[in-house]
């Protein structure tokens, strides 16, 4: 059977070893969050990890490609990647427009 819930997160930082584990969580504060900073809380002074919240589909990609770096690399990719994967398109739209009347300008 699969392990769920603390007892899964304990044996996945475990199985990571001296390699460390990057977690990435949805929200602040939910449970896969708290359950996760027990767990940190137990092993962090034995295996190198590190928690992230308001992991997005960006970030998830991005951390795919990269699996072979350390975790400190995969956090900083994680940080970068997830805020530049928030994007406002009507604001990129009007950036857009003033860049074209601009070029027309000259």
């Amino acid at each position: 059977s699969m392990l769920t819930g603390e007892n899964g997160i304990i044996f996945k930082v475990k199985e990571a070893k001296e390699d460390g584990i990057l977690i990435l969580t949805d929200l602040f504060g939910g449970s896969p969050f708290m359950i996760s900073t027990k767990v940190y809380g137990k092993l962090q002074d034995q295996i190198p990890m590190e928690i992230i919240t308001g992991m997005n589909l960006p970030m998830v990609v991005e951390l795919m490609t990269n699996l072979d770096k350390p975790v400190s690399e995969l956090k900083a990719i994680a940080k970068d990647i997830g805020s530049k994967g928030i994007i406002d398109f009507s604001e990129m739209m009007k950036k857009y427009g003033e860049q074209r009347r601009t070029n027309y300008a000259n």
